[in-house]
């Protein structure tokens, strides 16, 4: 009796992750490049949580204390290798888009997530971003914040997608467009963070060199 309690409270602390992951999704999309390090530790968080919790799941079934668990332990390790890594951290925040993009590449022209064309994007997305920090710390944040808000918001609706598992949609062909509708709401939404971030950034930047040349 006392198991199945627990199991309900992680059930119901589970279910309120949509809330968390759209409230981190405004913040990555909108002041990602601004609050770099908060967004590589909670990056590193969620990434670390979501595997440990998909472990238990394969392991041991559906237990969701258990889970819980694995996830927030998952979620400090990942947490503290982005942060701590700091090259390493920027490297993942690339390769996170590489992997959004390539999947809906891959989808797009054969209905699944095909490693082989999913893989090359994040290599490239990773690389990329160590390369052209700024610009692409940008784009990164700005996409896979707005990725986070869609899919919460798909969440909460009861849409038939499922937080982070873009790979389970068949393009247009089993979901009447649902996939493309929602691959729209990504881009747009991803734009506008592009957008304000580098207007935000660009004032932050021009203050910050004032205060220089003033105490020069």
């Amino acid at each position: 009796m006392r198991e199945a309690n627990m199991d309900n409270y992680g059930y119901h602390i589970l279910n309120a992750m949509p809330g968390f992951t759209l409230l981190i999704g405004m913040i990555e999309c909108f002041f990602g490049y601004r609050m770099l390090k908060i967004v590589l530790g909670v990056t590193g968080f969620i990434a670390g949580g979501l595997l440990f919790v998909r472990l238990v799941h394969e392991t041991m079934g559906h237990r969701p204390v258990f889970a819980l668990i694995a996830g927030l332990v998952g979620g400090a390790i990942g947490s503290g290798l982005m942060i701590g890594l700091f090259v390493f951290g920027v490297f993942i925040l690339g390769a996170v888009l590489g992997f959004i993009v390539g999947e809906a590449v891959s989808i797009s022209i054969f209905g699944v997530a095909n490693p082989m064309v999913v893989i090359p994007f994040i290599i490239v997305g990773g690389i990329a971003t160590i390369i052209m920090y700024k610009n692409m710390i940008i784009i990164s944040t700005s996409f896979i914040g707005a990725y986070l808000i869609v899919f919460s918001i798909g969440e909460f609706i009861g849409m038939s997608n499922t937080m982070f598992r873009f790979h389970q949609f068949n393009g247009s062909r089993e979901f009447g467009g649902q996939f493309f509708v929602i691959l729209l709401l990504c881009i747009l939404l991803g734009i506008a963070g592009i957008i304000v971030q580098y207007k935000y950034t660009a004032t932050a930047d021009r203050i910050i060199e004032k205060n220089s040349r003033r105490q020069t």
